[in-house]
């Protein structure tokens, strides 16, 4: 047997390397046992016995295919990202290009402009309608709609009225057939879809909110009071409510000459007992304007925007004074315009912007 000296303590201690001859450990034990006949139970504390090596197949026997995996086979590869359609002819919308264009549909004219992100992904809608003299150009220039749909995502619609008027009821209809279709066609994002207009223009934005308050998201009319014999019914007048409340802004002038004050505050007091709302306060102002918030326990918000703005223009004779865009660079008539329709003087906001802000801000839920 050979024998190792693993260490010293005390002394010399030995032991062994290996088994000795004879199949015994240095202590006399057997260094294997026999195993255990079939259906014997091993000893407490005996190891399990190795498994049996596996037999391989007899010859000629076809081999095992591997193991598919789950029923059906493996997992579908998963489905590529949405991708967004491309925009497509509707009605009277026949180019779908990005950039500005007008078309014609029945008797009316519409401005567009169409940001080039449009073509791919889904933009708002403004509706933005010019008052009574006016034309779509026009309105821009006061407003910088364009520029400020290019900047926020938001497709803008700015028709042209027959002779500079539009036609109550008759032409609220024909821009709003125009618009379904222009929505249509560039896959607008519905709820982002808002109006807003000056003059005779907000008159209309009125109409539109009773008339289709579910596919609003927000309004904005500005300059245009109660209604009257000259303009007709607009709502929340004679018992015209919007079937949904809907977020509203509404500009008016204190010194307004041609839509008096006291018909916006008229105009103003319905909106507030039809929708319930009571005043949440001055949320902007100073001494040139105040912008008065009003809400209700349903989340509606309406906002009234008064400003003491003048301009030194005249309509028919008659001097506008605050029938005015506040902000508006326009003083000067251009071709083919009656008179200049910007805000005098230093203005502490403009109204295009408010307006692009607002309707950021109250997208339809």
């Amino acid at each position: 047997m050979k024998l190792t000296i693993y260490g010293l303590i005390s002394g010399v201690v030995i032991g062994c390397s290996g088994a000795p001859d004879g199949g015994r450990d240095g202590f006399g034990e057997p260094t294997t046992s026999e195993p255990p006949p079939p259906g014997a139970t091993p000893a407490p504390g005996t190891p399990d016995p190795m498994p049996p090596a596996t037999t391989p197949p007899p010859a000629g026997t076809a081999p095992v295919p591997p193991d598919p995996g789950p029923p059906g086979g493996p997992p579908p590869d998963p489905p590529p990202p949405d991708v967004f359609p491309p925009p497509q002819a509707v009605g009277c919308v026949s180019d779908v290009s990005a950039g500005f264009r007008t078309y014609t549909c029945g008797d009316l004219t519409h401005n567009v402009e169409v940001p080039p992100e449009c073509l791919d992904s889904a933009c708002g809608l403004v509706i933005d309608i010019h008052g009574a003299t006016m034309s779509g150009t026009q309105e821009d220039s006061n407003m910088g709609m364009r520029e400020l749909g290019r900047q926020f995502g938001y497709i803008v619609l700015q028709s042209n009225a027959v002779g500079g008027m539009w036609r109550a009821g008759i032409d609220d209809n024909n821009i709003h057939l125009f618009a379904l279709d222009l929505a249509e066609a560039f896959h607008v994002d519905d709820k982002r879809i808002h109006v807003t207009g000056f003059s005779q223009g907000g008159y209309m934005a009125w109409r539109f909110v009773c008339a289709h308050s579910e596919w609003l998201a927000s309004a904005a009319p500005g300059a245009a009071g109660a209604g009257d014999s000259l303009v007709g019914p607009v709502c929340f007048s004679n018992g015209q409510v919007p079937t949904r409340q809907i977020p509203l802004l509404q500009l008016q002038g204190t010194q307004d000459a041609l839509v008096k004050h006291h018909t916006a505050i008229v105009q103003r007091d319905a909106v507030i007992m039809a929708m319930g709302l009571t005043e949440f306060g001055i949320v902007a102002g100073d001494a040139s304007y105040r912008r008065t918030r009003y809400v209700n326990g349903q989340g509606a918000t309406f906002e009234f925007l008064e400003h003491d703005y003048a301009s030194d223009a005249s309509f028919l004779g008659v001097a506008i004074v605050g029938h005015c865009y506040p902000g508006s660079v326009d003083h000067v008539p251009g071709p083919g315009q009656l008179m200049g329709y910007g805000c005098k003087g230093q203005n502490s906001f403009h109204w295009g912007r408010e307006v692009m802000q607002f309707f950021v801000a109250h997208p339809k839920p």
